[in-house]
């Protein structure tokens, strides 16, 4: 090593290295895409355009390719004399031309080719399909797409129309589309959103099913939360053969089964359909920071895990829109059911963990914890802060962070901002251990016993009704050694009632009895 080396700094040597900003770079791409039905592949050619606002001068970008259907791309950065080719998904790393100074422009230019996945009825799905810069993050984009396809195909995309098979939009995390042949496209109005359904016409009657349950959802959204992020929503058919459904790109929805919307119940359909615009919010408008993990098991493999926190407080979008149309709560209680059969079956249902601990935990840990324990730990909050107090955090996180990304520690200090109070207890005991919160029932004639069980310190109202007598309450204290309450009345105890109710989400003969 020479004396020049030698004498670095190690912030000298970070400055050659690729790194990430703390707040996302914003990128234009502009996409043109030709369609090879009788291949199942598409091919493309495009632009990213990347201006540096930063003081910094910045070497080195990271870019990704297609991460589904074999796909491979080549960039050339103008400048540049080569172009360089890669055959997998798995982040590289390409070194500018010269240092991207503060103020100035880089422009990557693309080719790519990669195979489509082909839903039922012949329904091509786009989805992460194209090159793509990488920082470790989400981002929100601009994107100009256009696609070139049979003439007598239909399809939806991410983004406001703005032709034939060509689309536009800004904050836009990821683009995706739907397309094929004899299909058609039923359109609705949610206020100033516009909302289409792709559909074969034999399914017609199910399409529009969707599209107005799609429609009430963003009608009560706008009025609970004051907006919906986005100026159009695409419903697309997926796979026969599963449940549920995905964002298959900003503003495009992939429900499953939808080929025979009659075969599920409506409250069903009005689950998945507000679920699925809950993370229209949660994972495209405001992004996930701390779990957008990647490259678990090695240089190798390159995955994402779904955010723990974009996934609950999606849930609260459909648990919302639940309560506000007074709908039965018997899909948001499976996924209690979910936390409680870990716990009774002695999983560590820790949230916050390693990343090695989550390639391999053992169990359905995206059921259990992410699903199941993250529902649960919002009704908690909700509970211990009140539905007010809530919902003004809530709301204020959605004005705050659009286009953003939002971690677990920047929404407790939103908590904490509206409170008051010092939080570090329940976001610790929820999220950075296995402990859960149950409780034992002790009643006999004339009394009725109540101790926590499960390791968890949760504060909890408990009333009881005693036959022939008022109802009794008491206070459930987090303070180790005061929690335990004894209500004592006349006659037997015919009624149990605890506030928040998740907090009794144990049964008796746990594993994980202690922390």
């Amino acid at each position: 090593m020479s004396t020049r080396q030698r004498d670095r700094r190690p912030v000298d040597f970070l400055a050659d290295s690729f790194w990430a900003p703390a707040e996302a770079l914003r990128a234009q791409y502009n996409l043109d895409v030709e369609i090879l039905p009788d291949e199942n592949r598409l091919r493309g050619q495009g632009s990213i355009h990347l201006v540096n606002p930063l003081e910094e001068p910045i070497k080195k970008l990271a870019l990704e390719g297609p991460r589904y259907g074999h796909g491979s791309y080549s960039v050339h950065t103008v400048g540049l004399a080569k172009s360089e080719r890669r055959d997998e998904p798995v982040p590289t790393v390409l070194t500018l031309p010269r240092p991207l100074e503060s103020g100035e422009t880089v422009v990557l230019k693309l080719e790519f080719e990669t195979r489509l996945m082909v839903a039922d009825e012949g329904v091509m799905l786009l989805y992460h399909w194209y090159p793509r810069l990488w920082w470790g993050y989400p981002t929100a984009d601009a994107y100009r797409v256009s696609i070139h396809s049979p003439p007598s195909w239909e399809g939806v995309g991410s983004g406001q129309p703005c032709g034939q098979f060509q689309w536009q939009g800004q904050g836009m995390r990821t683009f995706g589309a739907a397309l094929g042949s004899e299909l058609e496209i039923l359109r609705k109005n949610a206020g100033l959103t516009r909302v289409a359904a792709l559909s074969r016409r034999t399914n017609r009657a199910g399409a529009e099913r969707l599209l107005e349950i799609a429609c009430d959802v963003i009608h009560v959204c706008r009025d609970e939360f004051g907006f919906y992020p986005h100026s159009h929503l695409a419903i697309t058919p997926g796979y026969a053969h599963s449940v549920g459904g995905f964002n298959l790109g900003t503003g495009v929805i992939c429900v499953h089964s939808q080929q025979d919307v009659a075969a599920q119940s409506d409250l069903y359909w009005q689950w998945i359909m507000a679920h699925e615009i809950g993370h229209m919010y949660w994972g495209e408008h405001i992004l996930e920071k701390g779990s957008d993990f990647w490259m678990l098991g090695g240089p190798n493999h390159y995955a994402e895990a779904p955010g723990w926190l974009w996934i609950a407080m999606g849930l609260y979008v459909d648990w919302m829109y639940f309560r506000r149309r007074n709908l039965s709560a018997a899909m948001h209680d499976k996924l209690l059911d979910h936390y409680r059969e870990g716990m009774q079956r002695g999983h560590d249902t820790t949230v916050e963990r390693p990343y090695e601990q989550l390639e391999d935990p053992g169990f359905d840990y995206n059921n259990v914890v992410v699903h199941g324990k993250g529902f649960a730990f919002l009704m908690a909050l909700e509970g211990l802060l009140g539905q007010e107090a809530f919902g003004r955090i809530y709301r204020r996180c959605l004005r705050e962070y659009g286009g953003r990304r939002l971690g677990p520690a920047q929404f407790q200090l939103q908590c904490e901002r509206e409170t008051g109070q010092d939080l570090e207890w329940f976001f610790s005991q929820w999220l950075r251990s296995s402990r859960y919160p149950g409780m034992d029932i002790d009643r006999g004639e004339g009394q009725v016993q109540v101790k926590p069980r499960g390791g968890m310190l949760m504060p909890a109202h408990i009333e009881v009704q005693f036959d022939g007598d008022k109802v009794q309450s008491g206070l459930i204290e987090r303070v180790p050694g005061n929690a335990e309450v004894i209500l004592k009345g006349s006659g037997v105890p015919t009624d149990i009632r605890m506030d928040p109710p998740v907090t009794h989400v144990a049964s008796s003969g746990m594993k994980n009895e202690e922390a």
